[in-house]
């Protein structure tokens, strides 16, 4: 499947999720969802490309587009979006971090816990722990990650990961 090009506009719709959305054509949506992974990356003049899913909406698909890109766009004004997409093939849907992979090997069993998660929960945990800027966090959050999920024997439990991060990052804290 090679990449496909198309004309849409920038649309808001009534949701309690979702803010801003480009609808994709029926005949482009239907190529890209032949299969059950619909992980596309999308390219939109102006802004970088990014990995993201179509998302069904009354019997087609949209990209979502987030507040940052909305704003990008919206600098433009564009009344028509000239956008191009492709499969993503890469192994996760996302872009993990080299600190977020070294750690992960560290740490054979919570690895061996992550390879068997949806793809939809590895993609959450890895922008969990990688949804921050700075190195050494990414690190710190990866740890706390690896040992979560070998503590709940590989069933994540995000709110019991955000207090285990608190106590990490107050110790860290401490200890400088």
């Amino acid at each position: 499947m090679d990449r496909k090009n198309f004309i849409s506009k920038l649309d808001e719709i009534e949701s309690n999720l979702w803010g801003y959305v480009l609808f994709v054509p029926k005949e482009i949506s239907d190529e890209f969802t032949k299969t059950v992974d619909r992980r596309i990356v999308c390219h939109i003049q102006g802004l970088q490309p990014f990995k993201c899913g179509l998302i069904p909406n009354n019997g087609g698909y949209m990209i979502l587009i987030n507040k940052k890109r909305r704003q990008e766009l919206l600098k433009q004004n564009p009344l028509q979006i000239e956008v191009t997409i492709e499969k993503d093939n890469s192994e996760f849907g996302m872009d993990a971090s080299s600190e977020f992979l070294e750690t992960l090997s560290q740490f054979p069993l919570a690895e061996a816990y992550f390879n068997e998660l949806t793809s939809g929960r590895k993609r959450a945990l890895i922008y969990w722990a990688d949804n921050v800027k700075n190195s050494d966090i990414k690190i710190r959050r990866a740890i706390v990650l690896c040992k979560h999920l070998i503590e709940q024997n590989g069933m994540p439990d995000f709110k019991l990961m955000n207090t285990a991060i608190k106590e990490a990052n107050a110790l860290y804290k401490k200890n400088f």
